[in-house]
């Protein structure tokens, strides 16, 4: 959408409108309404692709007065920037696609803070959602393909987010989502929606998250902690995915997975502690852990030995997992490889060797905790390479902090000047990559 004229509401410049659905309604697609600092009784409707700014979105307010909508998106491509928004039906009606809401604050309002309605592909950012009697933002009827981040939902009447009904691959991140009266993020009949590195907490009434005949599914890297209810509840839902989060302090369950076709959902390197009950499960093939040498969950009341290490505890010597399975209630699933210390990131380094038929490099995790399924690769560039160009491997155990150990290539054929990269990395710890100038020499490598 190309940038057009300016029209301005309020202020005291010449031709300056007292209304602003006035400007909108002689605006052209394209245009800019900006729209000075006051106190607007007004219900608008935008059927077209405008901007609209207000001077300060504490200052410029546009009130419902409790009757209606108080806006109304009806054109694609439309951008509202800094306002208060509040007292009416829902605060933003967004019934069109590529929107961009961003910068407000929306409050007291009778149904939604903001409702999407069939509509995709719109960004809604940094803004206050608050106070609502119902929801604080509503993804409903095949609302997709939407991003949610950096807002702040909290202190709503009802849920904080609703995703209902065919609302699939939304990208809820960044936000804090905390005291709604139900389920601060409620998911329901919806797929391949991301709630990533978000803060939930503190639901007055619900849980934290709460999935309801919802498939696939990720849930990552989020704080789930303080909720009345469950720190997630899964029912009637399969193929989900439940990783990297902190769920602590629930007033239930830290993951509550109820009724038999809560199904093959996939729960690992998760952080239990201090929940009621950590973990309840009657549903049928749901797995706890991410097999070794990746592993499972760490559970705070595990109770459990870590002096064996391998797939099948046959050797001597801590890896950071439990050596017998973690038990969880509701039926006779196991967490088979619990992890000793709290999941977090941690850092890799590396050294490289060289020597006579293949080169190889010292891996070290420098970080503060266990990294786990350390992964590995050798690449050589240039040079005349007969055998040998490439090798990757998995570390048969997790790697504790402060421990190293040594990875090598294959039997190496060639000659010539050559670029010699090893990559590491692990769940935990990002990709580092390091490479240096060497020579070949048939089974020689000088580096």
């Amino acid at each position: 959408m190309s940038r057009g004229n300016i029209l301005y509401v309020g202020g005291s410049g010449p031709g300056n409108y007292s209304r602003i659905q006035d400007a909108i309604d002689n605006a052209s697609d394209g245009d800019t309404i900006f729209v000075y600092s006051g106190l607007f009784y007004e219900n608008i409707q935008i059927p077209k692709s405008i901007y609209l700014i207000g001077e300060d979105k504490n200052s410029t307010i546009i009130d419902g007065n409790n009757s209606g909508d108080v806006v109304i998106i009806i054109k694609d491509f439309v951008s509202i920037n800094k306002f208060t928004i509040r007292n009416g039906v829902n605060g933003i009606y967004i019934l069109s696609n590529n929107n961009t809401i961003i910068s407000n604050n929306i409050s007291k309002n009778e149904w939604r803070g903001i409702l999407s309605h069939e509509s995709k592909d719109n960004i809604i950012t940094d803004n206050v959602v608050s106070q609502n009697n119902q929801d604080g933002l509503y993804l409903c009827d095949f609302s997709s393909h939407n991003v949610v981040t950096n807002n702040i939902i909290s202190e709503n009447n009802g849920s904080g987010i609703v995703i209902f009904v065919d609302s699939d691959n939304n990208n809820i991140t960044s936000n804090i989502i905390n005291a709604n009266n139900k389920a601060n993020v409620n998911i329901q009949n919806s797929e391949n929606n991301l709630i990533v590195n978000n803060i939930i907490c503190c639901s007055k009434k619900r849980d934290g998250i709460l999935l309801l005949y919802s498939k696939n599914n990720t849930i990552n890297s989020n704080t789930i902690n303080e909720n009345d209810g469950d720190g997630i509840g899964i029912h009637w839902s399969s193929r989900n995915t439940i990783t990297n989060n902190t769920i602590s302090i629930n007033k239930l369950d830290g993951i509550r997975l109820l009724y038999s076709n809560s199904t093959n959902n996939n729960i690992y390197h998760n952080n239990f502690i201090d929940n009621n009950q950590n973990a309840y499960d009657d549903g049928n093939n749901n797995q706890w852990n991410n097999n070794y040498p990746s592993c499972g969950n760490y559970w705070d009341s595990y109770t459990g030995d870590d002096v064996f290490w391998g797939q099948n505890q046959e050797m001597n010597g801590s890896d950071g997992v439990g050596d017998t399975p973690y038990d969880i209630s509701g039926g006779d699933n196991k967490d088979m490889y619990p992890l000793m210390e709290p999941y977090g990131m941690t850092t890799l380094s590396l050294d490289f060797r060289g020597g006579l038929f293949k080169c190889s490099g010292i891996i070290k995790n420098i970080g503060n905790n266990t990294a786990f399924n350390v992964q590995w690769n050798i690449e050589i560039d240039g040079g005349i390479v007969l055998f040998g160009r490439a090798t990757s491997g998995t570390l048969p155990k997790p790697l504790l902090a402060g421990e190293e150990t040594q990875v090598s290539s294959h039997l190496i054929l060639g000659f010539g000047s050559i670029i010699l990269t090893i990559a590491i990395w692990a769940d935990n710890a990002p990709y580092y990559s390091k490479s240096t100038p060497g020579k070949l020499l048939l089974f020689f490598i000088k580096i």
